[in-house]
């Protein structure tokens, strides 16, 4: 199974910005600190177990969605087979928090075949840099999806003593439970979907879509290999323009596809 390491540069910068769109100016070079070149390449070589002799099929992308676009087109080709693992190294889950795009992914597009749910509405309302990974999933993509998230992230428990990244999103788990691990995207009518949210447990909906497994870990933590397709994101909006220069580091373990 392929299995597809999705790098946003944000991962690299600290603190981590939130709630911004695409179009905002980039990040203060003074009042955020980004890792060295060589911090960058440990992180691929020790963590990601990548080398530079031995690039993997990948592409850079500007935006974050564009991630998206780039799996929809390698999968049209053959380039890409589906379902496939994503290892998401990002400050952000890219779940969807903060935006409304899940009140439309949960009722409208789960209402939609699925051959009709790869071009679906963008915006903050519908398909985003910070939705882009639901709405992989809700087209069946993705097998099973870990978010390695920066180690300097502030993360707390929940009500539940589970200790999740704060921007994943609850009512997309099993049960609404993080403890299941499990992604399970649940369709409502358009006038349910709000009331569904939030409630503690899920309602009765329409439909239950296939469930993936769904991990976090600390970038200190995490380790994997086998690695056949990559993404890297500038996300500018995200990231002060003294982050470029990690691009130059990065395209050096991935060939363009």
């Amino acid at each position: 199974m392929n299995v597809v390491l999705d790098l946003d540069l944000d991962f690299f910068v600290h603190p981590t910005a939130s709630c911004r769109p695409d179009s905002a100016k980039r990040l203060s070079s003074r009042e955020y600190t980004v890792a060295t070149g060589a911090e960058v390449k440990e992180f691929l070589e020790e963590h990601c177990h990548l080398a530079t002799d031995a690039p993997v099929p990948g592409r850079e992308v500007t935006h974050h969605v564009d991630a998206f676009w780039t799996w929809k087109e390698w999968l049209e080709r053959g380039a890409l087979i589906a379902p496939f693992n994503v290892v998401h190294v990002d400050a952000h889950s890219d779940l969807g928090i903060g935006e409304t795009g899940w009140k439309y992914l949960m009722s409208d597009l789960l209402s939609r075949d699925l051959r009709e749910r790869s071009t679906p509405r963008l915006g903050s309302n519908g398909l985003s840099s910070g939705s882009f990974l639901a709405f992989a999933i809700a087209n069946r993509w993705v097998a099973s999806l870990t978010h390695v998230y920066p180690a300097k992230a502030h993360i707390t428990p929940d009500s539940d003593g589970v200790t999740a990244p704060g921007d994943s999103v609850r009512f997309f788990m099993r049960d609404f439970d993080f403890r299941t691990n499990l992604i399970e995207l649940r369709h409502y009518a358009a006038e349910d979907a709000l009331d569904a949210i939030m409630k503690d447990e899920p309602p009765p909906s329409t439909h239950v879509e296939p469930a993936i497994s769904f991990t976090w870990q600390s970038g200190t933590d995490f380790s994997r290999d086998n690695f056949t397709h990559m993404i890297v994101a500038q996300s500018p909006a995200f990231t002060p323009k003294s982050a470029d220069a990690l691009l130059a580091v990065i395209r050096r373990y991935f060939s363009p596809m």
